[in-house]
């Protein structure tokens, strides 16, 4: 596994992990509009506009959103807070019509008036009399007892009717006081459920907040990671390239050895030969003398021929083999070289982050330092001002 695959693993593992925060958290929201701003906002990091822009433009579009999302909350309390408005004025016209019935004032056009009773109509056709069903005025005691009959049963009729309509009017305030609780108690819960809805939406800024730092905790955990994974990988191949390195040595020496070996025991073989022809030599040099000195001298100049022949292939031996471990040399030291410039790159890059964020907060450093000389100044005047020989000791 090179190092390319060894990055794509570890993304795809921190990929995996923040998706499954991601959906531990969706999973935990019961709210439907609350599910659909997170899958819009994970939609709007996922975008090339997101992945491409500067921190700065990142803050910008994160208070546009933060913004959009409280305009839509702003409009929804408005429009709870006008509801609210129009059944307080509806409950306040109720209890007006309600007063007005109270009082005797003629009633709001709201209600067709009621017909009259059958036992009013039966005593007005009792006083309208007829001669042909009247009594005759020569019978007075008669006309007396109806008339005190026809007034016992109006007064009957009047406490009846009276009771009917304090009971109508019991009935109408039991409805109304009703009416008035069950206003209240649906008041009550659209204030309640206004203040789960606010209640709900800190808490999602609070999750935004959460998952903010979630992501800052996963890119610092990545980049210490990566930084761990190829400082092991470097020491991994170091210590497999020394090892590498100790056995091209042991096997040039042990070459080398075979090479001396064998040429010392070529060489002994030759000093025997030549002890041996000497001898001969000196056996024969009385008759053949002339010869044996010729002979002598070719062997010894082929004697010559082949040590500076041993001489020469093992200098060209020797300098094969210190040319190949020299070239094995230089590509290992290419490759800790590359290894090294890789390293430097990614410390200058984490270096070059901190300084750049040491760079974005230094403004307001300076502008706390002016403010708080310009508050020392703004002292000093003001001392001046009561103590004109007031001097400040540095």
């Amino acid at each position: 596994m090179d190092n390319a695959q060894r990055k794509e693993y570890i993304d795809m593992k921190l990929s995996k992990l923040i998706s499954a925060i991601r959906d531990n958290r969706k999973a935990s929201c019961n709210n439907k509009f609350w599910s659909q701003n997170l899958i819009e906002d994970d939609a709007f990091k996922h975008s090339p506009q997101y992945k491409f822009t500067s921190n700065y433009e990142h803050r910008f579009l994160a208070q546009k959103e933060i913004i959009k999302c409280q305009k839509g909350t702003i409009s929804m309390q408005e429009k709870m807070i006008e509801q609210m408005q129009n059944e307080i004025q509806r409950q306040k016209n109720e209890l007006a019509y309600l007063k007005n019935n109270e009082t005797g004032k003629k009633p709001i056009s709201k209600f067709k008036a009621a017909p009259a009773h059958p036992a009013d109509a039966k005593v007005d056709s009792i006083e309208k009399t007829n001669s042909r069903n009247s009594t005759p005025a020569k019978f007075p005691d008669v006309l007396k007892g109806m008339n005190q009959r026809h007034e016992e049963r109006r007064q009957r009729w009047n406490v009846i009717k009276e009771q009917k309509a304090l009971k109508e009017k019991q009935r109408i305030e039991e409805a109304a006081q009703k009416q008035l609780e069950n206003k209240k108690l649906i008041a009550e819960q659209k204030r309640q459920k206004f203040k789960a809805v606010a209640r709900r939406m800190r808490e999602i800024e609070e999750q935004k907040k959460h998952d903010k730092l979630l992501k800052e905790w996963a890119l610092k955990f990545y980049d210490k990671f990566s930084l761990m994974i190829y400082f092991a990988i470097w020491w991994i191949e170091s210590r497999e390239t020394k090892a590498r390195l100790l056995t091209a040595t042991y096997a040039v020496n042990k070459h080398l050895m075979s090479v001396a070996l064998r040429n010392w025991k070529i060489s002994t073989q030759i000093s025997v030969n030549l002890k041996q022809n000497a001898a001969e030599k000196f056996y024969r040099r009385t008759v053949m003398k002339r010869h044996i000195v010729i002979w002598q001298n070719y062997t010894q100049q082929m004697q010559c021929y082949d040590e500076s022949a041993i001489r020469i292939y093992e200098k060209e031996l020797m300098a094969s083999a210190f040319r190949r471990w020299h070239i094995y040399c230089l590509k290992s030291q290419i490759a800790q070289e590359e290894k090294y410039q890789a390293a430097r790159a990614i410390y200058l890059r984490s270096m070059y982050k901190h300084y750049f964020q040491m760079w974005r907060e230094l403004p307001k450093l300076n502008y706390e330092k002016i403010e708080q000389e310009k508050r020392i100044r703004d002292w000093e005047s003001s001392v001046q001002k009561i103590i004109p020989d007031f001097q400040i000791q540095e």
